[in-house]
């Protein structure tokens, strides 16, 4: 991860050189979008401070902490840094969004009030390895002799990113059948 520095220099009137540090060092390589996260730490140094911080950015974004833990979406941010003689600067830095899965399900229908039912996942895109957690508390990839109805899993990736995705297994139709008997002859 690259880290940026900026350097301020002041000089005023009185002979005085004031001057801040300012580094900004991402701390994740993307963002999980929808998941509030800390995207990058701020350290501002030198004479010219205490300062204050305010962050704007994607969808209308704001705060005024020094390193916000609230950041949900990929995109450029601004950090307006001022200082204690009122002096603002601004720095942008952005941060991408992290690579989602993409689940394709293979269902199978259960009979009514019968546990034959399954889904299967393939998954595509994201970052493998991943980890599963269903609504009934199963932890694979698949599963095997459910009843009918709704199952949702969690999918967390590698980077840390987690996608919740529901699916309803349904009930196999009734098999419409006859029995014909022949006709016993009377006599």
């Amino acid at each position: 991860m690259k880290a940026y520095f900026f350097t301020t220099v002041l000089l005023l009137s009185t002979a005085f050189i004031l001057n801040a540090e300012v580094t900004i060092t991402p701390l994740i390589p993307c963002l999980c979008e929808g998941q509030p996260q800390q995207a990058f730490e701020v350290q501002a140094d030198g004479s010219a401070g205490p300062f204050s911080f305010s962050w704007a950015g994607p969808e209308g974004y704001t705060s005024d902490e020094q390193n916000p833990a609230d950041m949900e979406v990929a995109g450029v941010y601004t950090l307006f840094i001022t200082n204690a003689y009122g002096c603002t600067f601004s720095y942008d830095v952005g941060i991408t969004a992290c690579p989602l899965p993409t689940l394709q399900p293979t269902i199978h229908p259960a009979c009514p009030d019968d546990s034959g039912g399954a889904i299967g996942l393939a998954i595509s895109g994201g970052a493998p390895p991943f980890s599963f957690l269903w609504s009934n508390g199963a932890d694979s990839q698949n599963l095997a002799n459910l009843e009918p109805g709704q199952y949702t899993v969690t999918v967390s990736g590698a980077n840390g990113c987690s996608l919740e995705q529901s699916f309803t297994v349904p009930a196999s139709g009734e098999i419409p059948f006859s029995i014909q008997a022949p006709v016993p002859p009377t006599f």
